[in-house]
């Protein structure tokens, strides 16, 4: 997948006119991430890069959502990736074979956009670039 084998840095600008930033970070509300404020939580948008040309395959934009508690959390999609449609790709709390979805079609986000993680997991879902 291009999106995690990207050769130029990541500068937190669109990877194409009205596009998702090349990444963006967010808490668990689905907010802009505050730094200076220690969390355990932490959800990441990577941009699919744009493909080379039309005959090129789709690439994906990847979301994960990072949860190191004691305790389980319940999880908010940020704003800006409710417009992609996201299909589960790994859930390291789940048993197999619902851990994990090679061929990328996995359960969609819950409608609500809420998801709750257990203690020290993580999640990661896929959503294909049509542009």
């Amino acid at each position: 997948e291009p999106t995690v084998r990207r050769i130029d840095f990541l500068t937190g600008q669109p990877t194409s006119p009205g596009g998702f930033p090349d990444i963006s970070w967010y808490n668990a509300k689905g907010e802009p991430v505050n730094w200076g404020f220690p969390s355990r939580s932490l959800v990441c948008l990577l941009a699919a890069i744009p493909a080379a040309d039309a005959t090129a395959p789709p690439t994906h934009h990847i979301l994960t959502m990072y949860h190191g508690g004691v305790d389980g959390k319940t999880f908010r999609i940020p704003p800006l990736a409710r417009t992609a449609s996201w299909r589960l790709f790994i859930d390291t709390a789940a048993d197999a074979p619902a851990d994990a979805y090679p061929d990328l079609e996995g359960p969609r986000f819950p409608a609500n956009g809420k998801i709750a993680l257990k203690p020290q997991s993580l999640v990661c879902y896929v959503a294909t670039d049509w542009r």
